[in-house]
């Protein structure tokens, strides 16, 4: 009785551990392995290093070995190193920092006449120059003073200055025969004395008196050459100012001795209490009947 079955014919396995051996045909000739043999075939293969990197591949186990050439780059000592799966350094790349400068060169500017001309700009980055500006229009930026002299400088204007206002206080005194050696003060249509709290007056704002025009006037016996002392009394502040140490009192009676001051800085305030202090030297000859136009050039702050 015949024993030949169809497979579909046998009965199930059940649980296979592997160890059953199962014929299998290789190279035309009927050979047996084991279930676990085919299983085997069918786990995949363990990724190299390279396909994790480039693959992005999950990976569970130890890491084959693998013959592909993987390059890594590290950084070290502000440079990266490609180097290869077996630590060979390939190349370098320097990474130091570079310091960038950034240089703004300009010529100085070329005042002529109260003009500026000839004026350049350039910036220059990391010593090469990026940026140049020729040619930059003129600009006028004459100022008059009021001797028409354009004001020297480097174009920088002060608003300030030019809001100041500027305005004189006459002063006339009476006729006198000064005395050799004495001091005398006064003010306006007096005749001087020697008390100076008889003259006191104030300038109303806070100021700078920064010239004076005086006219000594002679209508009697003309005094020798020596020098009178001018100067600003200021009572408030317990100060003395000079205005001038050169005023001669030697006038005819037909010409008057004038004399321009200027360069002053005496500094009062609106209600400082000022006169002007008259110091006469030791004539030789002794001047009569000599009086002063006094005018005040004050700068109002």
């Amino acid at each position: 009785m015949s024993n030949n079955k169809k497979i579909s014919q046998l009965g199930l396995a059940g649980g296979l551990t592997g160890s059953e051996l199962v014929p299998v045909v290789k190279a035309g000739v009927t050979v047996q392995t084991t279930t676990q043999d085919i299983a085997d075939l069918g786990t995949p293969p363990t990724p190299t290093l390279q396909q994790v990197i480039t693959e992005s591949a999950t990976v569970t186990g130890t890491l084959a070995q693998s013959a592909d050439t993987l390059t890594k780059k590290e950084i070290n000592d502000n440079q990266i190193l490609d180097t290869s799966s077996n630590g060979t350094d390939i190349s370098t790349r320097d990474l130091t920092p570079i310091a960038i400068t950034d240089t703004v060169n300009t010529t100085a500017h070329v005042i002529n006449d109260g003009v500026i001309e000839n004026t350049t700009a350039s910036l220059t980055k990391n010593g090469v120059e990026v940026a140049t500006v020729n040619d930059i229009p003129t600009v006028d930026t004459t100022i008059i003073d009021g001797s028409t002299n354009p004001v020297a400088g480097n174009a920088v204007f002060d608003a300030l200055a030019l809001k100041k206002d500027t305005y004189t206080i006459p002063l006339l005194t009476a006729l006198l025969n000064p005395a050799d050696a004495t001091v005398y003060y006064f003010d306006n249509i007096t005749t001087p004395t020697t008390t100076a709290a008889d003259h006191y007056f104030k300038l109303g704002y806070n100021a700078t008196i920064i010239g004076a025009f005086i006219s000594v006037v002679n209508t009697g016996t003309a005094g020798s050459t020596q020098s009178s002392v001018l100067e600003i009394y200021n009572n408030t502040s317990g100060t003395t100012s000079n205005i001038s140490s050169a005023i001669t009192t030697n006038a005819s009676t037909t010409v008057s001795k004038n004399f321009t001051i200027t360069g002053l800085t005496i500094s009062v305030a609106a209600n400082d209490d000022i006169c002007i202090k008259w110091t006469t030297p030791t004539w030789t000859t002794n001047p009569t009947s000599v009086g002063y136009r006094l005018t005040l050039i004050i700068e109002r702050l």
